[in-house]
Protein backbone atom coordinates (compact mmCIF):
# COMPACT_ATOMS: atom_id res chain seq x y z
CA UNK A 1 0.00 0.00 0.00
CA UNK A 2 1.09 3.65 -0.77
CA UNK A 3 2.50 5.70 1.94
CA UNK A 4 -0.09 8.27 1.36
CA UNK A 5 -3.26 5.68 1.51
CA UNK A 6 -5.12 3.54 -0.36
CA UNK A 7 -3.96 4.87 -3.74
CA UNK A 8 -3.93 2.24 -6.59
CA UNK A 9 -1.71 4.42 -9.06
CA UNK A 10 2.14 4.05 -9.65
CA UNK A 11 2.96 7.04 -8.01
CA UNK A 12 1.42 8.63 -5.11
CA UNK A 13 -0.54 12.51 -6.27
CA UNK A 14 -0.61 15.61 -4.03
CA UNK A 15 -2.40 18.37 -3.97
CA UNK A 16 -0.96 21.54 -4.76
CA UNK A 17 -1.55 24.64 -6.91
CA UNK A 18 1.35 25.18 -9.24
CA UNK A 19 1.69 27.09 -11.98
CA UNK A 20 2.28 25.40 -15.42
CA UNK A 21 3.24 26.92 -18.79
CA UNK A 22 3.26 24.88 -21.64
CA UNK A 23 4.48 25.96 -25.23
CA UNK A 24 3.07 24.38 -28.53
CA UNK A 25 3.01 25.94 -32.15
CA UNK A 26 -0.17 24.77 -32.34
CA UNK A 27 -1.88 26.46 -29.20
CA UNK A 28 0.77 29.02 -28.41
CA UNK A 29 1.45 29.65 -24.77
CA UNK A 30 -1.14 27.99 -22.16
CA UNK A 31 -0.91 28.71 -18.83
CA UNK A 32 -2.18 25.72 -16.44
CA UNK A 33 -2.62 25.59 -12.90
CA UNK A 34 -2.28 22.16 -11.09
CA UNK A 35 -4.77 20.89 -8.57
CA UNK A 36 -2.74 17.35 -8.37
CA UNK A 37 0.52 16.34 -9.27
CA UNK A 38 2.87 13.05 -8.91
CA UNK A 39 5.79 12.33 -10.69
CA UNK A 40 3.85 10.17 -13.36
CA UNK A 41 1.54 13.58 -14.41
CA UNK A 42 -0.65 15.93 -13.30
CA UNK A 43 -4.71 17.03 -13.00
CA UNK A 44 -5.08 20.85 -14.19
CA UNK A 45 -7.21 23.13 -14.77
CA UNK A 46 -7.08 24.94 -18.07
CA UNK A 47 -9.09 28.46 -20.18
CA UNK A 48 -8.93 26.23 -22.94
CA UNK A 49 -9.77 22.95 -24.23
CA UNK A 50 -6.51 20.95 -25.46
CA UNK A 51 -7.68 17.54 -27.49
CA UNK A 52 -7.06 14.36 -25.81
CA UNK A 53 -3.25 12.87 -27.09
CA UNK A 54 -2.25 15.65 -27.99
CA UNK A 55 1.77 16.39 -27.02
CA UNK A 56 2.68 19.26 -24.62
CA UNK A 57 5.84 20.65 -24.08
CA UNK A 58 5.67 21.86 -20.52
CA UNK A 59 7.38 24.44 -17.90
CA UNK A 60 6.40 23.42 -14.24
CA UNK A 61 7.45 25.95 -11.43
CA UNK A 62 7.92 25.03 -8.37
CA UNK A 63 7.55 27.04 -5.19
CA UNK A 64 11.16 28.53 -4.07
CA UNK A 65 12.54 27.56 -1.05
CA UNK A 66 14.20 31.51 -0.85
CA UNK A 67 11.43 33.32 -0.68
CA UNK A 68 12.07 33.97 -4.31
CA UNK A 69 8.66 33.97 -6.13
CA UNK A 70 8.28 30.32 -8.44
CA UNK A 71 8.63 32.04 -11.59
CA UNK A 72 12.06 33.22 -10.80
CA UNK A 73 13.32 29.95 -10.66
CA UNK A 74 14.63 27.51 -13.14
CA UNK A 75 11.53 25.39 -14.58
CA UNK A 76 11.36 22.15 -14.75
CA UNK A 77 10.99 20.71 -18.60
CA UNK A 78 8.38 17.61 -19.27
CA UNK A 79 7.21 16.41 -21.89
CA UNK A 80 3.76 15.54 -21.92
CA UNK A 81 0.48 13.99 -23.08
CA UNK A 82 -3.19 15.12 -22.42
CA UNK A 83 -5.13 11.98 -21.53
CA UNK A 84 -8.09 13.39 -20.53
CA UNK A 85 -10.36 16.90 -21.31
CA UNK A 86 -13.61 17.87 -19.85
CA UNK A 87 -15.30 20.91 -19.72
CA UNK A 88 -16.61 22.09 -16.25
CA UNK A 89 -20.27 22.73 -16.08
CA UNK A 90 -21.97 25.26 -13.43
CA UNK A 91 -21.77 28.82 -12.86
CA UNK A 92 -18.15 28.84 -11.80
CA UNK A 93 -17.06 26.83 -14.12
CA UNK A 94 -16.81 30.05 -16.65
CA UNK A 95 -15.69 28.08 -19.89
CA UNK A 96 -12.90 26.23 -17.68
CA UNK A 97 -11.32 22.62 -18.38
CA UNK A 98 -9.67 20.00 -16.21
CA UNK A 99 -6.80 18.23 -18.03
CA UNK A 100 -5.41 14.96 -17.42
CA UNK A 101 -1.67 14.67 -18.05
CA UNK A 102 0.60 12.05 -18.36
CA UNK A 103 4.35 12.98 -17.92
CA UNK A 104 5.90 10.65 -21.25
CA UNK A 105 9.50 12.39 -20.76
CA UNK A 106 11.63 14.08 -18.19
CA UNK A 107 15.60 14.56 -17.64
CA UNK A 108 16.72 12.71 -14.58
CA UNK A 109 17.53 15.93 -12.71
CA UNK A 110 14.19 17.40 -13.27
CA UNK A 111 12.55 14.56 -12.01
CA UNK A 112 14.79 14.33 -8.94
CA UNK A 113 13.75 17.81 -8.14
CA UNK A 114 10.33 17.22 -8.50
CA UNK A 115 10.43 14.31 -6.14
CA UNK A 116 12.10 16.03 -3.48
CA UNK A 117 9.29 18.88 -3.85
CA UNK A 118 6.44 16.00 -3.72
CA UNK A 119 8.09 14.00 -0.62
CA UNK A 120 8.61 17.99 1.08
CA UNK A 121 4.70 18.09 0.76
CA UNK A 122 2.66 17.09 4.01
CA UNK A 123 0.08 14.03 3.85
CA UNK A 124 -3.20 15.16 5.31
Amino acid sequence: MSPRGKEKRRHDRVSGRLTVRTLSSDLGTVELETSNLSLGGAYCLSSRSIAPMTKLHLNIFLPSTDGRPAQLHYPLEVEAVVVRSERLNGEEANGSYRLALFFADMNDKDRQELARYLQSIPVN
